[in-house]
């Protein structure tokens, strides 16, 4: 089936000396590694049409996607239930959430990112050709690592060290699979885009340089691949509980900047593989859109005494000391506070093209929650968004919160919050 396509890549890159998100220290950007990008793909079968997005950025709210689809509905006549706004999740961006960090959100920033986003997605409708769509999947393993593990003495730590002897085993399981979609110009055979989707923490670099960490390298290295600069899609997985530290690391593995580069590039080479092989598969049937509004997150209740303890520890906590962490709980049990009377309420949305759908889910996704979504889907081709259309926590499975961990503590959610996503989504994905 021919559909029509059009993708374009706009920079979005803050000026220096903006807080950057992530840590739990102060860091301003002090320079830039490469520019942060919002790439995105418009796509239609004549009848109906969707738009993805994805930002180099740490996250934002539903607010701000709400506004970004309202000057799409003005100015292009796009539906808010057929526009996804993700994010890669990078932690050498800035801060673009409310209570993430004890840092400022740059408002004049995020009016400037409405802007450029809203703008990328014009553009990417405006360069609509006539094209092919193929689907495949690929592995990588090695480069993600559950960052949950059970310890000598029953507990369970996040990211407890490397070479730590209390060690025992990981909590949880990872998700190798690289998800592949990538457009053909009909008329020349170019390629149009390829949107790729993996379930990996964007938080490799460090540091005070501005940069799109691994997605950002696996962009460069398939643009020498394909000796092409088209815009790249890169969509996370759920990996709220996913990073790359190798607790039992190989003493001469880079780390860093060259570590980042190095899954850019093991991410590009699968890519190209699926491919150029005969794992892909043509997409075929309609272009469709679901979306289920005002999902109500339960929010965990919280003592008196929790209240009074967390406004101690943010009125007298320096920033910038290595207590930020308990800033961070902190903030968030005073947010589940304001919440108890002001429910949280958020999305989940699925866009798709016949045997090939985008499950998006608010948040930061358990790898547990969106391999049970991706098994039970009934769309052959089902790759999990996290990230997409709002942050507010993470989303731990039910059992993690029997276990603890530092997702779990800063979570403001009751445990099981994540089934309520899960049911959600996968009555989206249901035929």
């Amino acid at each position: 089936m021919s559909y029509k396509v059009g993708a374009a890549s706009v920079d979005i890159t803050p000026p220096l000396g903006t807080y950057i998100a992530g840590y739990f220290y102060e860091r301003r950007a002090e320079g830039v590694i490469d520019p942060l990008l919002v790439n995105s793909v418009v796509v239609s079968d004549g009848n109906e049409m969707w738009a993805i997005a994805s930002c180099d950025l740490i996250g934002f709210t539903l607010e701000v996607t709400d506004r970004i689809r309202k000057v799409l509905a003005e100015k292009a006549g796009f539906k808010p239930e057929q526009v996804m706004i993700c994010c890669t999740h990078t932690h050498t961006g800035p801060v673009t959430t409310p209570n993430s960090a004890p840092f400022l959100m740059e408002e004049s920033y995020l009016e400037f990112l409405i802007q450029r986003i809203s703008d990328s997605i014009i553009m990417a409708k405006n360069n609509m050709v006539e094209a092919e769509g193929y689907c495949g999947r690929g592995t990588v393993e090695g480069v993600a690592f559950n960052r949950r593990y059970w310890m000598k003495d029953g507990t369970v730590d996040t990211n407890p060290g490397v070479n730590n002897p209390d060690i025992v085993r990981p909590a949880g399981p990872v998700d190798p699979e690289l998800g592949v979609v990538y457009f053909k110009n009909n008329e020349t055979g170019e390629l149009i885009t390829i949107i790729a989707n993996y379930a990996l923490h964007a938080d490799i670099i460090g540091g005070n340089l501005i940069s799109p960490d691994y997605p950002g390298y696996m962009r460069k290295a398939l643009h020498k691949f394909t000796d092409t600069n088209i815009p790249i899609i890169f969509t996370r997985g759920s990996a709220g509980d996913i990073n790359h530290i190798d607790v039992h690391p190989d003493p001469e593995s880079p780390q860093g900047a060259a570590l980042s580069e190095a899954i850019g590039k093991m991410l590009a080479a699968e890519i190209i593989k699926v491919m150029e092989t005969p794992r892909k598969t043509k997409c075929q049937g309609s272009v469709w859109y679901k979306y289920k509004r005002d999902i109500q997150m339960p929010i965990r209740t919280v003592t008196e005494e929790e209240i009074a303890e967390a406004q101690k520890i943010v009125d007298t906590v320096i920033p910038s000391s290595n207590k930020c962490p308990d800033v961070i709980r902190a903030r968030r049990i005073l947010n589940a506070a304001k919440m108890q009377d002001n429910p949280l309420k958020t999305e989940v949305q699925a866009l798709g093209l016949g045997n090939v759908a985008f499950a998006g889910l608010p948040a930061e996704i358990f790898v547990e929650i969106g391999l049970d979504i991706k098994a039970k889907s009934q769309i052959p081709y089902t790759w999990i968004v996290d990230l997409a259309n709002d942050k507010f926590a993470y989303v731990p499975t039910e059992k993690a919160y029997s276990e603890g961990g530092y997702e779990v503590n800063t979570s403001v959610l009751e445990p099981h919050a994540g089934e309520i996503l899960k049911k959600a989504a996968l009555e989206l994905l249901a035929k």
